[in-house]
């Protein structure tokens, strides 16, 4: 009986665990990220740290930008990016549709002023683009989202849109065109 009581409650915890993984993000085509954003750069993940701040746990992750697409942002400039979650201590925090950024690694990101006064990643998953190294030198992104189900306002429907293995040269032109620079 005590084995049957144990593997409910872990059942239970299974249950309402997958209950409380639920993120709706609004679909964004890159027009819409690209205006939305205040500064649009490419960037090396630098360091991470998590802290409570007003009850909640957020992270803060710095970049060295390697080029800006869009904005004031200069190369070697670090900035300081503001996500939801994180972990402090024992305590793990993670909502989905929002990034996790890992030291090294290489994104475009398109951010705006959050309401605390510094930066966050516009459309959370939707404004982060993974950079991807080549076998032969050439590099590729791929949105964070074109993996996360979103949900389009005109057909009312939920799919996995977004960029994918795009050559970056092209993306930054792109870009840069929808930026007006």
């Amino acid at each position: 009986m005590k084995l049957l009581t144990i593997f409910a409650a872990m059942y239970a915890g299974t249950v309402f665990a997958s209950v409380a993984n639920a993120t709706t993000l609004a679909h964004l085509e890159l027009p819409e990220l690209t205006k939305a954003a205040e500064l649009i750069v490419y960037g090396r993940c630098a360091d991470r740290e998590s802290r409570w701040e007003n009850g909640a746990v957020w992270t803060f992750v710095d970049f060295q930008v390697i080029e800006s697409f869009k904005g004031a942002a200069a190369p070697a400039e670090k900035i300081r990016v503001r996500t939801a979650g994180g972990q402090v201590g024992h305590l793990q925090t993670r909502i989905e549709g929002v990034p996790q950024f890992f030291a090294g690694e290489e994104v475009v990101l398109f951010l705006e002023r959050t309401s605390a006064g510094d930066v966050g990643v516009t459309g959370w998953s939707q404004g982060t683009f993974r950079v991807l190294h080549g076998q032969r030198g050439g590099l590729t992104v791929t949105q964070e989202s074109s993996e996360f189900a979103t949900f389009n306002r005109s057909t009312r429907t939920f799919s996995h849109p977004g960029i994918r293995n795009m050559d970056m040269a092209a993306f930054r032109e792109k870009v840069r065109a929808l930026a007006g620079k």
